[in-house]
């Protein structure tokens, strides 16, 4: 309680703490990408393009759902980064694609811009707005519906896959605390690290229950299991969630 001897007022100032706001998680983002310079100036572009996100699909055990690549100055594609950052992995494609450009200057001056897509019937929306643009081969609505024969297996379809959105109120947890939340899992299977590190099935469950559980990244639980890889932690994750 302040009181303004000048102005003969009572006010009453009550600190609040701030409640964490609601948010709804997802994985899936539509990324658009655009330049003032042509991004694409020949079909030799779009091919190198499109083996650059192979690459990245495998480097990062992502998902590709959709891409589209007709226009000259702008692409878009719908991922599913399976937890991944992903600012990572389109930094990792653009400075790939802007070497292999050699360009003078900068290639990509704008950010990519990136839309979360919250549910199944968004993401569907979204790929099938992309798949009526065009029969090109450049465009992924031509391999999924067999207009133009060309090899698209690598293409991950969302009719066969489960999209997990969840809502999520914590902030990530401490390495400490990831520990302790370790601890309590590995209570619950009746083992401790020793015997994880003898029973990699085991282990695998319970790095997949910690990542489930808690915002924790791939990198702490690649520290808390002994310096495993990022990368490993991710195909770890990604395999069990296929078994179930």
């Amino acid at each position: 309680m302040n009181y303004d001897k000048h102005r003969g007022i009572i006010t009453l100032v009550i600190n609040m703490a701030r409640v964490p706001r609601q948010t709804l998680k997802t994985n899936v983002f539509l990324i658009e990408q655009h330049s003032s310079d042509e991004i694409f100036t020949s079909n030799d572009d779009r091919n190198v393009f499109i083996d650059l996100l192979k690459q990245a699909q495998n480097q990062f055990l992502i998902d590709i759902y959709a891409y589209c690549l007709l226009d000259k100055h702008r692409f878009k594609l719908i991922v599913n980064t399976h937890k991944q950052s992903i600012s990572k992995v389109m930094q990792s494609l653009i400075i790939s694609y802007t070497a292999y450009r050699k360009c003078e200057g900068t290639l990509f001056p704008q950010r990519f811009k990136s839309t979360p897509l919250y549910n199944r019937d968004e993401v569907l929306a979204h790929i099938q707005a992309i798949h009526k643009q065009s029969n090109s081969i450049y465009n992924s609505f031509c391999v999924i519906n067999n207009i133009i024969k060309h090899d698209l297996d690598w293409i991950s379809d969302i009719k066969t896959q489960a999209i997990t959105f969840k809502k999520q109120h914590q902030a990530p947890l401490s390495d400490e605390e990831l520990k302790t939340l370790c601890q309590t899992i590995m209570d619950t299977y009746d083992c401790d690290f020793e015997t994880l590190k003898q029973d990699k099935a085991l282990r695998n469950q319970c790095i997949v229950r910690l990542r489930q559980e808690s915002n924790c990244t791939l990198k702490q639980l690649g520290e808390l299991f002994g310096g495993l890889s990022e990368s490993t932690i991710s195909k770890i994750i990604k395999n069990m969630g296929q078994a179930t």
